[in-house]
């Protein structure tokens, strides 16, 4: 009957890792029916492993009746049981070491106190005369604590390719560590003596089995609290760096249009002083070549103001502009259709960020497909104003599972995801929101960002 228990238990723990692992973390290679059966493989190959350790710490410990030398051999095979664990997470997934640790040591803490629970309330019930009753309840207990303990970090710990810095990882295993020690030592700590033998806590006065129940769900309701308050300040912190990107793109914003503004100063001039030299020239007589030389300066200043697309505002010209050349210079195809709509009476600037981040990233998307293009396109309806930026892209685009936005390839995932944060962040400002559409076909696809902003006559 321990062996079919024994079993149950290896079946059921490997289910659970696969699942909260899968909510976390990237597969090295597959999608699909290839992702299931990878994932199987891992299940299987970790069923494997929880048998073998099982087994060898069996074989340790038979015989050995001190609870000191037992609780050494079981801390020894958990260590075990870890390591071999985060070895096997390494080769089936990408490698994110912080999140990779603190994946480990919250299963297990949940895992771990999620069995002393169970058990503990068996042990306090009334199944002492029915082993089998008693096998059935203590499995239940413990899967349904597991899958409900399980799926509430994984809900809540929604910056999940975030990287850790080594306070932010301790902060989040030392409350798993604790719990893990306590609940192990208070479990195998001798009560009293029968004759020969020592007596478990449990086992001992009336109502003290409920402590260990009771330790382990205070333990397990701190790791929830640690974790919310966790993401609670990485937000905080990524609002910080958005509010800082998006100061800076205004500031340059403001830069540039500080430039046009000295640009149209240096015009005048320059239409004062034509004037001044046609008046100096008498008739039939000489000075048109100095005439025709300040000129040539003259045209050198307009062809500043020379931009492949006129939008209705110099910001928003300036923009595209710039977007342009960088597009035509990396060959390639940009197509825009955007007139800005001076009747809804948006911010310029708000615009132009929205229009800077979503080009900035359509560039370096499809920079690598075999015919590169973007397309931007504006539409009014009412006083909705809906910006379309469309382009291709190669491989695969992995989408985050708490706010559906794109996650960043780059290595430095929270710094180059910001763009569409700021998007976003730009379009909430005016009762609006993003969409984003993907099209993917064998190595590549299409990519559409949709921004809806909602204006005032």
């Amino acid at each position: 009957m321990d062996e079919l228990f024994s079993f149950i238990f290896a079946v059921i723990n490997s289910a659970l890792l696969v699942g909260y692992y899968a909510g976390f973390l990237t597969l090295r290679s597959a999608r699909g029916l290839a992702r299931r059966a990878v994932l199987a493989g891992f299940g299987a190959v970790y069923f494997i492993v929880q048998y073998a350790v099982y087994f060898s710490m069996s074989l340790a410990a038979d015989g050995v009746y001190d609870p000191a030398l037992a609780t050494v051999i079981s801390f020894g095979f958990l260590a075990v049981h870890m390591a071999a664990l985060y070895f096997l997470t390494l080769a089936f997934f990408k490698k994110y070491a912080g999140m990779n640790v603190f994946l480990l040591c919250s299963f297990f803490c949940v895992q771990e106190i999620c069995f002393r629970i169970a058990l503990g309330l068996v042990n306090f019930s009334f199944f002492d005369g029915c082993r089998e009753a008693a096998g059935v309840i203590q499995v239940s207990v413990y899967t349904a604590l597991c899958l409900f303990f399980l799926k509430r970090v994984s809900k809540d710990f929604t910056y999940k390719t975030r990287a850790f810095t080594l306070t932010e990882l301790l902060y989040l295993i030392l409350p798993c560590g604790f719990g893990l020690a306590f609940i192990s030592l208070i479990s195998v700590m001798p009560y009293g003596t029968d004759g020969g033998g020592s007596l478990k806590l449990y086992a001992g006065l009336p109502f003290a089995g409920l402590i260990i129940p009771l330790a382990g769900l205070i333990f397990l309701i701190s790791l929830i609290a640690v974790v919310r308050l966790f993401q609670k300040m990485a937000e905080l912190n990524i609002e910080e760096k958005e509010k800082l990107v998006l100061q800076r793109q205004i500031k340059d914003l403001n830069g540039i249009y500080g430039e046009i503004k000295g640009m149209r100063h240096d015009m005048k001039n320059h239409l004062y002083n034509i004037r001044l030299l046609a008046e100096s020239i008498p008739d039939g007589g000489t000075g048109g070549e100095e005439l025709e030389k300040y000129m040539g300066s003259f045209e050198a200043t307009l062809n500043k103001f020379d931009f492949t697309f006129q939008t209705g505002n110099p910001v928003t010209d300036i923009v595209l502009h710039k977007r342009y050349s960088e597009a035509v210079n990396s060959g390639i195809n940009f197509r825009a259709d955007f007139v800005y709509p001076a009747r809804l009476n948006f911010d310029a600037y708000d615009i132009a960020v929205i229009l800077d981040n979503g080009l900035e990233n359509a560039i370096e998307a499809c920079a690598g497909t075999d015919e590169p293009y973007v397309k931007l396109m504006s539409y009014i309806k009412k006083e909705i104003l809906i910006i379309d930026i469309e382009n291709n892209f190669t491989g695969h685009i992995e989408m985050s599972g708490h706010n559906n936005m794109p996650i960043s390839g780059k290595p430095d995932k929270e710094k180059h995801g910001m763009g569409i944060s700021n998007i976003r962040r730009c379009a909430k400002k005016y009762y609006g929101d993003i969409a984003i559409q993907i099209s993917e076909d064998k190595g590549g696809g299409v990519f559409r960002l949709t921004v809806m902003l909602q204006g005032q006559e």
